[in-house]
């Protein structure tokens, strides 16, 4: 008598392949903002070294110069030269001045058409400004770097009060200026378009800021100024006394909401 076994077809049925679909759907939608979020760590890091190097470019350049900060522009090696450009014998490295996160493809003002001098053809790459310019302007107080069409004399080292709380260089997204001079930096628009915010680059909710004393730390926009300080000035606080100054905490804030 010959026995016919029934065998299992070597397949899946529909309702086990549903059920493996839905499992790595679920695992999908855990992982990735994991995923992202470690891409953007890895980004973050990597500014932060571009700018501890862009730190160290302005110490060296302040040895030579007699403990005197770069200006925010100046009139070599051509007119109107950004402190991009000051500093680069320092840091040897234009790619220094990109940041990972930022989708800019824009170039800082008056670095292109420069190759002779060593700029990349596209010129310098916006991702970095120093704090200054006018004074005492939105921030109501003298800032680290002036922009030499205002002052012929730049601030030294030794002026800068607390530097290890002072802001030297910030990030920014899209403002082709070298320097921050107005709170419009951080708040205004794109060359007048209400669709593109000027901002701070976003490294998960912060941004990159060197600091006076060469640390690099990322925060809030809004935690570099309140009535007890203004990171934006050489002395943390406004020429009236302690405190920044309502206009710069209003704009800060309005800052961090564009920030991108």
């Amino acid at each position: 008598m010959t026995i016919h076994l029934k065998t299992r077809p070597a397949a899946f049925t529909l309702i086990e392949l549903l059920v493996v679909i839905a499992i790595i759907a679920i695992l999908a939608a855990i992982l990735f903002p994991v995923f992202a979020r470690a891409r953007e760590n890895a980004r973050r890091a990597s500014c932060q070294s571009n700018l501890k190097q862009i730190g160290l470019g302005i110490m060296q350049y302040t040895q030579d110069y007699d403990d005197i900060l770069p200006a925010a522009q100046n009139d070599g090696p051509w007119a109107s030269a950004p402190w991009h450009v000051l500093i680069q014998p320092y840091v040897k490295s234009y790619q220094l001045f990109k940041c990972p996160s930022n989708a800019s493809t824009g170039a800082v003002n008056n670095t292109t058409g420069h190759t002779a001098d060593g700029v990349p053809a596209a010129g310098v790459p916006i991702s970095y400004e120093v704090n200054g310019g006018n004074y005492p302007g939105d921030f109501n107080g003298r800032r680290p770097f002036l922009w030499y069409g205002t002052y012929s004399t730049q601030n030294s080292l030794a002026s800068i009060n607390l530097p290890a709380t002072t802001i030297f260089v910030h990030e920014q997204a899209s403002e082709s200026e070298p320097m921050s001079y107005d709170l419009t930096k951080f708040t205004g628009t794109v060359n007048g378009s209400n669709g593109i915010k000027k901002a701070f680059v976003n490294h998960l909710g912060t941004t990159n800021l060197l600091f006076g004393d060469g640390h690099v730390k990322a925060l809030k926009p809004s935690a570099t100024t309140s009535t007890t300080i203004n990171m934006w000035t050489i002395d943390n606080a406004n020429l009236g006394g302690a405190g920044a100054p309502a206009a710069a905490i209003t704009g800060m804030g309005t800052a961090e909401a564009y920030i991108q």
